[in-house]
């Protein structure tokens, strides 16, 4: 049953209203607020606690979970949201976050930094322009902000400032770099030209006291008459390097240079203007020839400063210095002095000229000699004729004996005269004429004797038992028709020793012009005899070893001296002397093959390898390593020792067929 409704009928009646401004309740309500806050303080104590360590936990995971740069840079905007792990809504997660973040933005600014510095590097070594460096380092600010704006705005901003204050000191330093290196090639410029400037003031001063002046366009300045307008030589220079002054003022020379080649006009203006008086007055051949007297009369108008009456010179050396015309003064004397004292010994001059004369003839008529130029010899001997009797008719004895002795005679000549020449001519080319045997006589290439030898020759050789008998020859010494266009060594060497045994066989001939086919025939067997083997391979021998020593390998040079002394051993265990490469290498096939042995060796060896790992970072100590023998500069390779291993063979083989 409902409980029932008390109603209250006529006044309602309540309770009193309780003053809470009286004492009592005012101190209730404090207790209260002061419960309150320290409720409040257990309870944000609770919170904080446990929000550092979720912000610690959320730390230590981002550091042991960072995120790589590479796989961030290289992944698509949503593979990036990905990477980044932990959230924006817990403690937890945003300590992930953040802290994954900080350590990726740290990682980019050090991969850019790398960025920074090999740009730098490329700009230096190619000289690139300040645009192009300004928009390369914008570029690399710019990648990187942009990868980290795909994921957080904040981290893209920090980064960017990071970026952009690194990127900004990389173009200060470059463009000051690039500054300094134009000033430092206008200075240069500059430098060149003020020097240059130079070299006009000895034509101005050469041009007098008094000279005509000429505007920029190189026309003459008259005045009101229209006569030339005449200026000083000094106000002539002034002009012409106050002019050149505003040039280079104008080009920023510093104000150091500027100075010093004033001073530097200054000084040659001086220079020149004493050279031009000495060469002009003093220095002239008549002064020379003219005697002691007019030397020293030359030397009071110097002195007294009338050069003769000469107002040109009297200008000119009136516009010195007080102290340079005392130096003028003192080198005239000086040339005075020098005049006075050859002119002492003038008779014994005279005679030592003499003597100088008919050395040099005689130096000059056994220069020829030596040279085997007979026309030069006979026309110094006549030139004696005009100087001395008695060494004109010394030389011209001379002469007649040296033309008889054969002393102006020539192997080779460029006109291809000489008697080897005329000898290839007649055994192996078969083109020699009795003419051409009495121009090279006629040039004193050969003597009388070998040229009547030459005629006879001639005339032995068209006979069909020469032919024959040179026939044997040729074969006997390997020495075909169809080299004589291309010789190789081979073939130079058979060719000299047929020429030689030829020439033997004619002179066989001429004393037996009764010999029959047979003599003749068993004659130029006897001369080839056991010949071609023994003397072939000699050269052979001789012409690789020179390829080996100081030919393509160069054996005997430096180059190779610091390797086998530091790695090649002898046998008995003793240090090498490059200074004994000969015998221990090269006198028998054993020794050739201990250098075929060490350049095998040498193959195995990289250029650069370690020797000795010595890498200390601290005290800049270097690892030691291997280097191998240079030529021009560079070290040999593989392809050359493989190229030296075969020369060294084919010379121990040689060797061998000589045993």
């Amino acid at each position: 049953m409902a409980k029932e409704r008390i109603k209250y009928r006529g006044n309602l009646q309540g309770g009193a209203i309780v003053n809470v401004q009286s004492p009592q309740y005012q101190v209730m309500a404090a207790g209260m607020d002061d419960l309150n806050r320290k409720l409040d303080a257990i309870n944000n104590f609770a919170l904080k606690k446990l929000d550092k360590q979720m912000l610690d936990e959320g730390t230590q995971y981002a550091a042991e979970n960072p995120v790589s740069v590479d796989q961030f840079l290289n992944a698509n905007p949503g593979e990036k949201n990905k990477l980044i792990q932990g959230n924006k809504n817990t403690t937890y997660g945003q300590a992930i976050r953040v802290n994954q973040l900080n350590l990726l933005t740290s990682q980019i600014t050090m991969k850019a930094q790398k960025d920074f510095s090999d740009l730098k590097t490329q700009a230096y070594a190619t000289s690139m322009d300040l645009e192009t460096y300004t928009t390369q380092l914008n570029a690399i600010v710019e990648g990187y902000t942009e990868s980290l704006l795909d994921v957080d705005g904040e981290a893209s901003i920090v980064a960017n400032a990071k970026l952009a204050s690194t990127a900004n000191t990389y173009l200060t330093s470059y463009s000051d770099k690039l500054l300094k290196d134009h000033r430092n090639m206008q200075d240069a410029i500059v430098l060149g030209y003020s020097n240059d400037t130079l070299d006009i003031i000895p034509d101005i001063v050469k041009g007098g006291a008094e000279q005509g002046f000429v505007d920029d366009q190189g026309n003459a300045l008259l005045d009101q008459d229209g006569n030339e307008m005449k200026v000083t030589l000094d106000e002539l220079l002034k002009r012409k390097k106050d002019i050149i002054e505003a040039e280079l003022v104008a080009n920023n020379i510093s104000p150091e240079k500027l100075l010093q080649w004033s001073k530097d006009w200054n000084a040659r203006v001086e220079r020149e203007k004493a050279n031009f008086l000495f060469s002009e007055y003093v220095d002239t051949s008549y002064n020379y020839l003219a005697g002691t007297k007019h030397a020293n009369d030359i030397y009071k108008q110097v002195q007294n400063g009338n050069f003769g009456g000469y107002e040109n010179l009297k200008k000119i050396y009136e516009s010195l210095p007080e102290d340079k015309q005392k130096e003028f003064r003192t080198k005239v004397k000086e040339w005075k002095s020098s005049i006075i004292k050859a002119a002492e010994d003038e008779d014994t001059a005279l005679v030592l000229d003499k003597k100088d004369e008919l050395d040099d003839i005689k130096f000059r008529y056994y220069n020829a000699r030596a040279d085997g130029n007979f026309n030069d010899a006979e026309l110094i001997v006549e030139e004696a004729k005009l100087l001395d009797k008695d060494l004109y008719i010394e030389l011209s004895e001379k002469l007649d004996a040296d033309e008889h002795d054969g002393d102006f005679t020539k192997d080779r000549t460029d006109d291809f005269l000489g008697l080897f020449d005329l000898q290839e001519d007649l055994i192996i080319t078969r083109d020699l004429d009795h003419d051409k045997i009495q121009l090279a006589y006629d040039k004193r290439y050969i003597t009388k004797q070998q040229k009547d030898k030459l005629h006879g020759d001639l005339e032995v050789s068209k006979s069909k038992k020469f032919t024959e008998g040179e026939k044997i020859m040729r074969n006997a010494f390997g020495y075909s028709e169809a080299s004589m266009l291309n010789m190789s060594k081979k073939d130079k060497a058979a060719a000299n020793l047929y020429r030689q045994k030829s020439n033997e066989l004619l002179t066989f001939m001429r004393a037996n012009p009764d010999a029959t086919p047979q003599d003749i025939t068993n004659e130029a067997l006897r001369l080839t005899q056991g010949v071609e083997t023994k003397q072939l391979k000699e050269q052979d021998v001789k012409d690789i070893r020179k390829n080996i020593t100081s030919g393509e390998f160069k054996l005997a040079s430096k180059l190779w001296k610091p390797y086998l002394q530091e790695y090649y051993q002898t046998e008995d265990g003793g240090a090498y002397s490059h200074n004994n490469y000969t015998e221990e290498f090269l006198k028998t096939p054993e020794g050739v093959d201990k250098l075929i042995t060490e350049m095998e060796e040498l193959k195995d060896s990289e250029e650069g390898e370690i020797k000795t790992n010595k890498f200390d970072l601290g005290t800049g100590i270097r690892d030691e390593v291997f280097q191998r023998p240079r030529i021009n500069g560079k070290p040999i390779t593989n392809e050359f020792i493989d190229k030296f291993i075969e020369e060294l063979q084919t010379y121990k083989i040689a060797l061998q067929e000589l045993e």
